[in-house]
C-alpha cells in the first residue's frame, strides 16, 4: 500500500467549552507545528495512556492547555485523518529551551470517569442481568458498547451493589464470564477472549506490515504503519510470507504449524509518531483466536 505524507493535530476542549483546533495551525516561522505522540491502548480495566508533545506554541494557547480539559489526537496520510486517542488531560509541562517551548501533555482515556463514578442500587428476584449491566455501565457517563443486552439470565434473589463503578463491574463481568475495559471514551463489554465484532483488520505487506511478526508464547509481536482501526478487541488477520520465532514450546509450535497466519485478537497497540520526520506506527501484541 502506498502511504503518503504522516500528519497529525490535536483539539483540545477547555473546561470552559472553549475548543482549540491545531489543525491547521503554524509556528510562528509559518512551520507546520512539530507534534510527536506515544498512545498505548490496552485490553484491561486500567484506562489507556497517551502523550505528546508540541513545540513554538503560541503562549495563549499554552497558558488554555490544562489537566482537566478533553483532548482529541488524529493522525494519518495525505490529509486523511483519524482519531487516535481521545482523554482527559491529567498534566501539562511547558518548557523553555534553546530553540523555544515545548508543552508536554499528559492524558487518560476515560479516566476522570474511571476514578470519579459510583454507583447505588437495589434489585428484586427476577429482574434481567442485562439490565443491571445497562444501568452500572451508564453511570460511568460514557458511551456504552456491550453484548450484556444478549444476556438471558434473571437474579434469583435481590441484589444490593453500592460502590466504584469500576469495581462493581469487575465483579459482575467477572462473574459472568465477561472482560471490559475503556476504549475511546466508550465502556466497552465483550465476552472473555473474543473480539469486539467479526470484522477482522487485514495485516500485510500490502496494508504497511513493516517486518515479519514475531511470534510469542501469547500469539505475535508485530509493527505496521499506523492505522487507528487497530483497536484493542478487534479481530486482526494476518497474512505475512514470513514469521520469526523463539523458544520452542506448544504454544510456539503450534502457530508454527500454521505458518503464523490466521485470526488474532489486538490485546495490545501502541501508536508513535512524529509529523516532522518521524516514522508513524503501531506496535501491535495479539493472541491467536481459535473460533
Amino acid at each position: 500500500m502506498r502511504l503518503f505524507k504522516p500528519d497529525a493535530y490535536i483539539i483540545v476542549t477547555t473546561e470552559d467549552g472553549r475548543r482549540i483546533d491545531l489543525s491547521g495551525q503554524e509556528d510562528k516561522t509559518g512551520r507546520r507545528l512539530d507534534l510527536s505522540f506515544l498512545v498505548e491502548a490496552t485490553k484491561d480495566t486500567q484506562p489507556n495512556s497517551g502523550e505528546c508533545s508540541i513545540y513554538n506554541l503560541t503562549t495563549d494557547t499554552r497558558n488554555a492547555i490544562t489537566a482537566g480539559a478533553k483532548i482529541e489526537l488524529f493522525a494519518g496520510y495525505d490529509g486523511d485523518f483519524k482519531l487516535v486517542s481521545i482523554g482527559d488531560i491529567k498534566n501539562v509541562k511547558n518548557a523553555r529551551e534553546a530553540t523555544g517551548w515545548t508543552t508536554a501533555i499528559y492524558w487518560g482515556d476515560g479516566i476522570g470517569a474511571y476514578l470519579e463514578a459510583k454507583f447505588v442500587k437495589s434489585f428484586r428476584e427476577g429482574v434481567n442481568v442485562a439490565d443491571v449491566f445497562k444501568e452500572l455501565t451508564s453511570s460511568f457517563g460514557l458511551a456504552v458498547k456491550s453484548v450484556t443486552d444478549e444476556l438471558k439470565d434473571q437474579l434469583n434473589g435481590t441484589l444490593s451493589i453500592d460502590g466504584k463503578s469500576k469495581d462493581l463491574l469487575n465483579s459482575l463481568t467477572k462473574d459472568y464470564g465477561l472482560e471490559w475495559s475503556i476504549q475511546d471514551d466508550e465502556v466497552r463489554v465483550v465476552v472473555k477472549g473474543e473480539p469486539i465484532d467479526d470484522q477482522a483488520i487485514v495485516v500485510s505487506a500490502a496494508t504497511g506490515l513493516v517486518s515479519s511478526p514475531q511470534v510469542t508464547n501469547r500469539g505475535v509481536d508485530f509493527e505496521v504503519q499506523l492505522n487507528p482501526d487497530l483497536r484493542p478487541t478487534k479481530l486482526i488477520r494476518i497474512e505475512a510470507l514470513s514469521f520469526i520465532t523463539g523458544a520452542a514450546n506448544k504454544d510456539v509450535e503450534k502457530l508454527k504449524d500454521k505458518g503464523g497466519d490466521g485470526l488474532y485478537i489486538c490485546e495490545v497497540v501502541k501508536f508513535l509518531g512524529d509529523n516532522h520526520g518521524g516514522r508513524f506506527s503501531a506496535k501491535v501484541t495479539a493472541k491467536q483466536y481459535e473460533q
